[in-house]
């Protein structure tokens, strides 16, 4: 059974651990993870409050098991639990505790579209960075990049490294974008071989530090493939947002056959949470995949949802969302 959870790759070094998976804000007002005066993040104008409050951490509860703690600020209510039982039977629900306080550390930066801006000359850039600093009020660095044109693909490459210096892979998920905000993530487990040897560039030279100097680490590792190459753009040394989704495709391309697959993020419901899940539990029922909530938000005559799709083709995923 090819069942792998958050909790055994934070094991592989640390016999007790907690695992806060919430996002920090500077600009969401109100938010008990706001950081509006040391390790700020630009997340002007900030996202809806349920994706900082519920959805990203609720997605990750899905696949982190029992054998570490989680520290949330809202818990998954009942009925979502009892989905993850229905669809993912062989990963352990997570161990959950609320959080009073904690401790946020995030470097000066933008994050998931907010914050980021393209500017096509001297006048644009000069009205960008007088809206960050009068209207908006950032006094901290800005992070000028050069604009890359002849992209082909956006691939994200997850792997865990532990002190031993052994590599967990992950998996790679490829990127699709509303403008500059991410709104979901693709796997074609097919070609993880592929992208698996692609990221061992960043594996072997971590691989070679003296023990004492490696790190207990999750990193995504996002690449540009463009017209004249391939060029590492970020790394973010943590469980990245898609690292559920792709350990349930590892799972779900194993024992079911089910190699395609795509997380589509901050869906938007017409109907409560609850007759949300009723709706996909129905489904799965009936349908040759499976689907898969992974986090869903209550709002106003509304829920919004992170879902997770898994069928034989790429074009069964879209029929089934």
């Amino acid at each position: 059974m090819n069942v792998t959870t958050i909790g055994d790759l934070i094991q592989k070094d640390l016999e007790m651990a907690y695992f806060l998976p919430q996002q920090p804000s500077s600009y969401s007002k109100g938010y008990k993870f706001q950081n509006d005066t040391k390790y700020r993040v630009f997340d002007s104008p900030p996202p809806p409050p349920s994706f900082n409050q519920t959805l990203f951490p609720l997605r990750n509860l899905a696949t982190t098991g029992d054998k570490v703690t989680v520290i949330i600020e809202n818990e998954p209510p009942s009925c979502l639990q009892e989905h993850w039982k229905k669809t993912t039977p062989d990963f352990p629900l997570a161990s959950v505790k609320s959080v009073d306080e904690a401790l946020l550390d995030d470097a000066d930066m933008g994050w998931c579209g907010c914050g980021s801006q393209i500017v096509q000359d001297d006048r644009e850039l000069a009205t960008t960075i007088t809206h960050m600093r009068d209207v908006c009020g950032w006094d901290g660095g800005i992070v000028f990049q050069e604009f890359i044109p002849g992209v082909k693909e956006v691939p994200s490459f997850q792997l865990h490294l532990s002190r031993s210096g052994e590599m967990f892979w992950v998996g790679t998920t490829h990127g699709k974008f509303d403008g500059l905000t991410w709104i979901a993530a693709t796997v074609d487990w097919n070609k993880q071989e592929e992208f698996r040897d692609c990221a061992r560039r960043v594996y072997n030279p971590y691989q070679k530090l003296p023990r004492k100097k490696r790190l207990l680490w999750s990193c995504d590792v996002q690449v540009l493939f463009t017209d004249n190459g391939k060029y590492m753009v970020d790394l973010n040394p943590r469980v990245g947002g898609e690292t559920s989704h792709l350990l349930l495709a590892r799972y779900m391309a194993s024992e079911f056959g089910l190699r395609h697959s795509t997380m589509f993020s901050e869906n938007t419901h017409h109907i409560s949470f609850e007759q949300l899940v009723q709706k996909a539990n129905g489904l799965n029922e009936k349908i040759e995949g499976r689907i898969v909530i992974l986090a869903v938000a209550d709002e106003p005559y509304s829920c919004n949802s992170d879902v997770s799709v898994f069928a034989q083709s790429p074009e069964d995923v879209q029929d089934i969302f």
